[in-house]
């Protein structure tokens, strides 16, 4: 019989026999202990704005006993020194770390579960520059004809070229530039700095410049997104902020102003869009559908009643699919052919499910994935014959949006059978057996095709 122990500890384990009056009983101790966790984490820079400011999230990280990860104490250490990340979350797993200098370094994250098992997960990160930069504008909702002021602060920088609307860029050697605007409107700034070491980095903002004789809605967006970014011509030609379907959008209409330029006496209504709509000054909203969605913000003067609408874009993408880890465990390694479980740990998808797993293997001397087949649990098994060398699995994980992720392509680390020896007199054909259709209907023709090769 098999038995599964759930619980760490010491155990007695007793097997009785009997015959007619024959009794007899043999008891033996077993000692249950607990695996350490297995360590994974990302690190991934905040923004292109401030180069040496990264992300650390371990929170792939699990107890291979405990799927509820309760109990793991997580420990950062930056080139062996123990280290206190900011913004972090509940349990020390994710959080923020600035980068003091330029250079290699290595980045460790130690886990230890309940029963003190501990274990580590480390990567080398390169910092190639410190130019961070840090813009105010003052104000940034100006009345046409009024005085802009510019300031702009970033670390050894000697060279600043301001690019305002469709203005001639301006090259200045300090962080200060003022000017001023003839047309109400709102105006794309976008400023480069260079540093004495020939480093370079940009930041971009807008300027909204009233007439005086309406009011004016601002509209501004943020969310703590990784993959949030501004880009041209994203949706149907205009400007689009990139979120996705997990992280809420910070939508605030602060900056938004009355006929007189003060941001009081104001109405808002806004609309996120075909549904969604709030009459607050500032909400959040998670989108749930992918693609482009036009936000509206219209403010009303209550004194003069006069109203102006803002517009942005937001669009919305699929997060691809993760994992943590494939346990590869071979069931009979002393017998030819040997059957191997493969089991996907931590497989998730953020913003929806995991619709399939496409599981295929290669060998140490033939990169080419053989022996496809498809499951819709994380667990499958192959029944291969001995090799010389180790066999190498990886799994294609699709959503249900059709995005496909394949582990050789995201993960550094290969997930294979220990080394393997055959006899070299012998020689086991590897059979593959192929179709040109996955997806048919009753009643279509299939193509099944099959082949054989030398597995040595």
């Amino acid at each position: 019989m098999e038995f599964t122990f759930r619980e760490v500890g010491r155990y007695s384990v007793s097997l009785t026999s009997l015959k007619g009056d024959a009794r007899d009983k043999q008891t033996i101790e077993v000692d249950i202990q607990s695996r350490p966790p297995v360590v994974r984490f990302t690190a991934d820079r905040l923004s292109p704005e401030t180069p040496n400011i990264y992300i650390f999230d371990g929170t792939s990280t699990y107890d291979p006993d405990y799927p509820d990860n309760q109990g793991l104490k997580y420990q950062w250490f930056v080139n062996d020194r123990p280290t206190q990340l900011t913004e972090t979350n509940s349990d020390n797993s994710r959080g923020k770390f600035t980068f003091p200098e330029v250079g290699d370094f290595q980045v460790e994250l130690q886990v230890t579960d309940k029963e003190g098992k501990s274990s580590s997960f480390k990567k080398t990160i390169n910092i190639k520059s410190l130019l961070s930069i840090q813009l105010n504008i003052r104000p940034q909702v100006v009345k046409r004809g009024e005085n802009v002021v510019l300031l702009a602060t970033a670390p050894n920088t000697n060279i600043y070229e301001w690019n305002i609307g469709a203005r001639d860029m301006v090259v200045t050697q300090s962080g200060r530039y003022a000017t001023k605007f003839d047309a109400a409107g709102t105006y794309p700034l976008t400023l480069k700095v260079t540093d004495s070491a020939g480093n370079t980095n940009s930041i971009q903002r807008k300027i909204y410049v009233t007439d005086g004789d309406a009011p004016f809605g601002v509209i501004q967006m943020s969310t703590e997104s990784l993959f949030t970014e501004t880009q041209t011509n994203a949706c149907n030609g205009q400007e689009a902020m990139i979120v996705d379907r997990t992280s809420p959008v910070s939508l605030v209409g602060d900056k938004s102003v009355n006929v007189g330029g003060k941001a009081e006496d104001l109405t808002y209504f806004w609309k996120v869009g075909l549904n969604a709509s709030s009459t607050k000054r500032n909400f959040s909203h998670t989108f749930d559908e992918l693609g482009c969605e036009k936000i509206t913000l219209t403010v009303n003067d209550k004194k003069t009643g006069a109203s102006h609408t803002a517009e942005e874009w937001v669009r919305v993408i699929n997060i691809p699919p993760r994992f943590s880890d494939i346990n590869v465990q071979v069931e009979n390694i002393d017998q030819d052919p040997m059957r191997i479980n493969l089991q996907m740990l931590g497989a998730s998808d953020p913003d929806g499910v995991i619709r399939s797993y496409t599981w295929y293997y290669y060998t140490s001397t033939d990169e080419q994935p053989q022996g496809f087949r498809i499951t819709t649990k994380p667990e499958t098994s192959f029944t291969l014959p001995k090799i010389n060398g180790r066999y190498h699995f990886s799994v294609v994980l699709e959503d249900a949006n059709g995005l496909r992720v394949d582990t050789r392509d995201i993960s550094e680390s290969r997930f294979s059978t220990p080394d393997l020896l055959v006899n070299q007199n012998i020689s086991t054909p590897i059979i593959e057996f192929t179709a040109n259709l996955r997806d048919i209907k009753y009643g279509d023709p299939v193509e099944l095709k099959v082949t054989a090769k030398n597995a040595l």
